[in-house]
């Protein structure tokens, strides 16, 4: 669970340099809380395949969202301009990454 921690900080990265992009009309939600449940649940789902039994879905995706937004208290705070292409990218190579990405905390590249 530690080092699923630090890929969820990981992450946020991300969630916070998207703003520099276009809104599309079918971009993320509106809140970070929202864009940290849904990146939560795609890097689960490559967490769980590669460490299966470690916890459940939705245990890993509210350690994502508190790592993620919880802890600094920013979850209801407006998400910034979003490209919905690559913020749905991302969502697609968070749920791919390989179990070697996942050990290593390596980001996919449309997350970084």
């Amino acid at each position: 669970m530690k080092r699923t921690m630090m890929t969820f900080l990981l992450a946020t990265a991300f969630v916070l340099g998207i703003g520099s992009c276009g809104s599309g009309s079918s971009g993320p939600p509106s809140t970070l809380g929202g864009v940290c449940n849904d990146m939560g649940a795609s890097f689960c789902q490559a967490e769980l395949r590669c460490n299966p039994g470690t916890m459940t879905s939705s245990q890993c995706v509210s350690a994502f969202v508190s790592g993620c937004c919880q802890t600094d208290g920013t979850c209801s705070s407006a998400t910034p301009a979003t490209d919905a292409t690559k913020y749905q990218q991302c969502k697609d190579g968070l749920t791919n990454m390989t179990c070697a990405d996942v050990t290593s905390q390596t980001l996919p590249t449309a997350c970084q």
